[in-house]
């Protein structure tokens, strides 16, 4: 059979048609967002055998494909990801760094002035006029840390309304993904080639849901993917789609909470370790934002106590025992806003933290299960072991000082009412509300409890770098009726009686008579000694060694209330510079300047890491794109070549026509 010269052209026209009309659809979208460049694959027809040889028959278009290099395009989503996770962790830190640096100096000013007014008060203590400014610098320390705090509370708000809408998003792109799936898997189906404009909008759909979180799919031979965020979390499989979705916080519901809707079921999501977006979104907000308010409220609780504790060790200006110039830290209300309960609790337990040791309290929280028998303490941060604090009923549970052995975290957990059930869980914020409960509650400046009731008094002849000193006044009525009594150190004598470096001390009275017993043993460097049924505690420290063996060191306890006594009002100003938080390790002012370094230094990291992933990011889009994306200089060369292709088809075609024409007239 003799070749079709007419089908041949014919072919050639429709193959050049088909290129024309790829190269034209490439120049029209060079611009369009995720589109992939096309290319026509094109063959030749089979040949055919005709008068002692193979003739070619033509040629033929079997597929337009997409140039796509899928691990360029993996690179490019993996970047995204890690970029959007440092760009909006940046962002964020910077604005907590920001707002705790402008609030810095309101804070420590607050402080400073605070400590002024304290120190002008010593000066003068029967001036109720400064007193009157004592306690307007106490509330502006209140007013400094509650203008930050809420600073912070309106981040997190922010943060958390975009989680929300962030979350909508994703949801949305899954449904949209699940659609595309199954349009493309239709079209496979149908033989009609691949749907390369339908695998854009899907790669594009995809590339934008890598901004919010860490993606991975896995292809289907039908044509559809499953769709994976972060720790496997699945939102996408072929043509069903499993939203994201936020809920009110367990048990803290200020907070958002993540769900995946499978169904019927709602299965928990850590955000945190999605990654992208809403990755940084939960780091920050649980890290970072929640230290700083923690540490914030552990500035306010630790002041307000300390010059709650300072000022009932103190005798005001009427000479009556201090009262509380802050809320008490310990109120039943304070102490019961310190327990949060998971809702999914089914026992009926109401319980609370007391605070027993400021300075032990940690910015974290803990959380305390019962498994049906005993509270069992755990620490999420896996700082310190798990701690068996004992059958529910046997309370209060000390995590304080008095304790041991279990660690002193700074506080007790007492039962209240009810019982719990197995299973039951309690998350322990012990300093919870620390600033918004701040407030100054002393409403008289003949409050301020300027004076001590008792002072210590060395002797002229004492010659010993050894100290006695007031540690502490729980009563101070009963402590000043213990004055007046004199303390007296010395070192023992060399062998055969007890040995060189030991030493005795004793306390008596007006009359002479021991008020403890007799002579009691001291070991250096410092020793504690309670008078007065615990009304006052006196402090034994250094080396107090008299003239001769058995010489004394003598230290007198007086009565210090009175006109122009300031003793106690110069504790309360050196508490300036006393280390009384974190583990006696800083001040209230260097406990805020640590958080503000601590913040800065991360938002600087965080701007570090999104320079770099940025660059990271370019380099993958670019690579991307030289590999996939339209060259219009190349495509214009092809369109021109093409054009050439599609005339010379023509041409055929009209060269079959006048041979046929030509045979036609011939018969």
């Amino acid at each position: 059979m003799p070749i079709d010269m007419f089908q041949i052209g014919l072919g050639a026209l429709n193959a050049a048609q088909t290129t024309l009309t790829t190269t034209s659809h490439n120049i029209a979208n060079a611009n369009t967002e995720g589109y992939s460049r096309q290319r026509v694959d094109q063959v030749t027809t089979e040949s055919q055998f005709f008068g002692g040889s193979y003739q070619g028959t033509g040629t033929q278009i079997t597929d337009i494909n997409r140039v796509y290099d899928q691990y360029a395009y993996n690179e490019v989503i993996n970047s995204q990801s890690q970029h959007k996770y440092q760009e909006t962790r940046a962002e964020h830190l910077n604005q907590m760094d920001e707002l705790l640096s402008d609030g810095g100096d309101f804070v420590q000013g607050a402080m400073d002035g605070f400590y002024e007014a304290a120190n002008a008060v010593s000066d003068s203590p029967n001036d109720e006029g400064l007193r009157t400014i004592l306690l307007s610098k106490g509330e502006q320390v209140d007013n400094a840390l509650t203008t930050v705090y809420s600073g912070l509370d309106i981040q997190q708000t922010s943060i958390n309304d975009e989680i929300q809408y962030t979350t909508e998003r994703v949801a949305q792109l899954s449904e949209e993904i699940a659609s595309l799936n199954e349009q493309i898997m239709v079209a496979q189906a149908a033989g009609g080639g691949q749907p390369n404009d339908m695998l854009d909008t899907r790669d594009r759909l995809i590339k934008e849901l890598a901004e919010y979180a860490d993606v991975s799919t896995v292809p289907d031979a039908s044509g559809g993917i499953s769709v994976l965020l972060g720790n496997n979390q699945m939102v996408v499989a072929n043509t069903q789609a499993f939203p994201l979705t936020t809920v009110r916080g367990n048990p803290d519901a200020n907070n958002l909470d993540m769900k995946l809707q499978m169904g019927g079921n709602q299965l928990d999501v850590d955000g945190s370790s999605l990654g992208g977006k809403l990755g940084a979104l939960f780091t920050v907000r649980d890290q970072e934002l929640q230290q700083a308010r923690a540490e914030l409220d552990i500035i306010a609780m630790g002041f307000a106590d300390t010059m709650n504790q300072l000022q009932s060790e103190g005798l005001d200006l009427d000479g009556n025992a201090g009262v509380d110039m802050f809320n008490d830290i310990n109120a039943i209300a304070a102490q019961e806003s310190r327990v949060l309960y998971d809702q999914d609790n089914t026992g009926n337990l109401t319980g609370r933290i007391e605070i027993t040791d400021m300075s032990a309290l940690k910015a974290q929280d803990y959380e305390i299960t019962f498994d049906g028998t005993d509270y069992i303490l755990k620490d999420p941060k896996g700082i310190i072991a798990d701690v068996n604090l004992g059958a529910n009923g046997t309370g209060p549970y000390d995590l304080g000082p008095t304790g041991a052995p279990n660690p002193n975290l700074g506080f007790r957990f007492v039962e209240d009412s009810g019982t719990p059930a197995a299973g039951d869980s309690f998350t322990i914020r012990p300093y919870n509300q620390g600033v918004d409960r701040m407030d100054v509650v002393m409403e008289s400046p003949r409050g301020v409890a300027a004076a001590a009731p008792v002072e210590i008094q060395a002797d002229p002849g004492n010659i010993s770098n050894g100290k006695v000193t007031v540690a502490n006044i729980d009563n101070p009525t009963a402590a000043k009726a213990l004055a007046p009594l004199r303390v007296e150190v010395w070192e023992n004598p060399s062998p055969p009686a007890p040995t060189t470096g030991t030493y005795t001390y004793n306390v008596f009275d007006n009359t002479n008579t021991t008020v403890v017993g007799g002579p009691q043993a001291y070991t250096p460097p410092s020793q504690t000694v309670t008078l007065g049924a615990g009304a006052l505690e006196l402090e034994i420290a250094g080396e107090p060694s008299g003239d001769g063996p058995l010489g004394p060191e003598v230290y007198h306890l007086v009565d210090a209330s009175g006109a122009g006594n300031s003793t106690n009002m110069n504790r309360i100003g050196a508490t300036q510079q006393q280390k009384l938080l974190g583990g006696g390790t800083v001040s209230f002012q260097q406990s805020y300047s640590g958080t503000m370094s601590t913040i800065g230094s991360r938002a600087a990291d965080a701007e570090l890491s999104e320079s770099v992933t940025s660059d990271i990011l370019l380099d993958a889009e670019t690579r991307f794109s030289e590999s996939s994306g339209v060259n219009l200089d190349e495509e214009a060369s092809d369109l021109l070549k093409y054009q050439q292709a599609y005339q010379a088809a023509s041409r055929i075609i009209s060269v079959a026509r006048d041979t046929f024409d030509v045979l036609f007239q011939a018969t």
